[in-house]
């Protein structure tokens, strides 16, 4: 796939899976035996689809109206680098969190991706 293409299937895993919430996005955008890393001061984790359909859906438990805003997007070959911010209710109080994410993906598929993000603001 060429640079352009594994930008926006990247671009489109981010709302569909994390935005919108659906699971089903896993499926049909990450590899077979794709893995997820979040290097993380708290709580650093590592699984494949199904943890990372119950990491979401905790998510949307607790975060409300999940925006995220890409601000820097770069693609080599295979990789997709994203800087972006994500925009949340927690408890009604506003909360702001800037993110990284280092993408690898195989045959149009995401395989793994390493993610780390830091709080910027909260209400």
């Amino acid at each position: 796939m060429s640079t352009e293409k594994n930008k926006a299937l990247v671009l489109r895993y981010l709302h569909e899976a994390w935005e919108k919430g659906n699971p089903e996005a896993i499926d049909e955008l990450c590899a077979e035996r794709f893995t997820f890393n979040v290097v993380d001061d708290h709580k650093p984790m590592r699984g494949g689809r199904e943890e990372l359909k119950q990491r979401i859906a905790r998510t949307h438990g607790y975060a409300k109206n999940l925006q995220m805003t890409v601000h820097e997007t770069l693609a080599e070959g295979d990789r997709v680098a994203l800087r972006f911010t994500y925009d949340a209710l927690v408890e009604d109080k506003p909360l702001k969190l800037a993110a990284v994410m280092f993408v690898h993906l195989i045959n149009g598929k995401i395989n793994e991706y390493w993610y780390y993000d830091q709080e910027v603001t909260s209400g």
